[in-house]
């Protein structure tokens, strides 16, 4: 359970290139083809609401305006799980369409999924899909991130709240996706 208590954990451990090397996470090949198949067979293929949230545990007051929802297209072309969305608008300035494909990802009960613009470790849990994300080579535009979070928001405390967390996303491009797997349930 120490994976899921932090999900970017997985993701240190990526860049710490320790995932194709770990050989205690390489002993559970049945566990994560399972996984991987009731993920797959739960999950519909067409466009659902999915929650996008900035990762800002440390500052609490930024934590309504970190989340944004946002659709979600999860496909099977060719019998690949790919997951399809576009980044909220007010963290990049302009519409970036993510395209991740899954791969295997050498960990019992963890998918990852990568793609032109990153990679992302996804688990399921409680009936909730969540990938922590992290991005690579966006382009960022920061004038239009500013002049599309003040058109978006009329409120000046949202927007400046807004603008704190894009800037903290123009910083280190990174955010956590939740799926419900049973859309009349809350996350």
């Amino acid at each position: 359970m120490r994976e899921r208590a932090n999900i970017a954990w997985p993701l240190t451990r990526i860049e710490q290139g320790l995932i194709e090397d770990d050989m205690t996470f390489q002993k559970f090949p049945a566990l994560l083809l399972l996984v991987s198949t009731v993920i797959g067979v739960t999950a519909r293929a067409n466009d659902d609401v999915a929650l996008y949230r900035v990762p800002v545990e440390d500052a609490p007051e930024l934590k309504v305006a970190a989340e944004y929802e946002i659709r979600l297209k999860k496909s099977y072309p060719e019998h690949q799980d790919v997951l399809e969305y576009e980044l909220p608008v007010e963290l990049v300035g302009r519409r970036e369409r993510v395209q991740l494909n899954q791969v295997a990802s050498g960990f019992p009960g963890l998918l990852k999924y990568t793609g032109a613009q990153g990679v992302a470790i996804c688990f399921e849990e409680a009936g909730t899909f969540v990938c922590s994300i992290k991005y690579k080579d966006l382009e960022i535009d920061p004038m239009a991130v500013e002049q599309t979070v003040r058109r978006m928001n009329s409120d000046p405390l949202k927007a400046a709240n807004r603008l704190q967390v894009a800037r903290r996303f123009a910083g280190e491009p990174q955010g956590i996706l939740r799926y419900r797997l049973a859309p009349h349930l809350p996350y």
